[in-house]
């Protein structure tokens, strides 16, 4: 997105595609978690907490997945 001026929307929309399952996935999980630990859930914590939570490990994972990648990439050209 910050390399390429004219792919930008493409690029942003094609990337909420590929985590909007995965933020639904937080918000339920922690909404769940709350009602079982605290006995009521409470939505507006579960709409910050749970992306929170959820966004933070899979942006480290796709990080280092794509370095990963373009290293194994630059060593075998």
């Amino acid at each position: 997105m910050l390399f390429h001026r004219d792919l930008r929307r493409e690029l942003a929309r094609s990337a909420l595609e590929s985590v909007a399952n995965v933020l639904l996935m937080g918000i339920l999980v922690d909404s769940v978690c709350q009602w079982l630990i605290l006995g009521a859930s409470y939505p507006g914590a579960a709409l910050v907490v749970g992306p929170v939570l959820i966004m933070g490990p899979y942006t480290i994972a796709r990080a280092l997945s794509n370095r990963l990648v373009r290293w194994r990439r630059r060593g075998s050209g």
